[in-house]
């Protein structure tokens, strides 16, 4: 005896096929903006737009050599001199350990020698 196998056409799976078309027409979305509240010289505190946040060791990862490292509560300021005052972070292993889990963020207003500044919050 033989069996005969009948083969039942296979459906098309729709919804593949329409989460497939809105993956193709899906565009780009800019990169949103983060909100949030920046304390500067101690008392002035201000909601500003950045585009990353994090921790100061996270921070150090990413953008080491990309951004300058500077404390929050004395940004940096051009002096008279033409040199910068406020308290630069290098990433020493001491900085690290001392204010590697403060608060920090790429901050818009400052930019020292033509780099961003990326912001320590109580870093002094």
């Amino acid at each position: 005896m033989s069996q005969v196998v009948l083969e039942k056409p296979r459906q098309r799976n729709r919804s593949r096929e329409r989460r497939k078309h809105r993956k193709a027409l899906k565009v780009e979305r800019k990169q949103r903006l983060k909100t949030i509240i920046a304390r500067y010289k101690y008392y002035d505190y201000v909601r500003i737009q950045t585009k990353d946040t994090g921790t100061y060791l996270e921070m150090l990862a990413k953008y080491q050599g990309k951004y300058e490292f500077w404390c929050g509560d004395i940004p940096p300021e051009k002096d008279d001199s033409g040199g910068y005052s406020g308290y630069r972070l290098d990433g020493s292993p001491f900085q690290i350990q001392q204010w590697g889990k403060h608060k920090a963020w790429i901050d818009p207003r400052f930019k020292v020698r033509g780099k961003p500044v990326i912001l320590v919050w109580k870093a002094k």
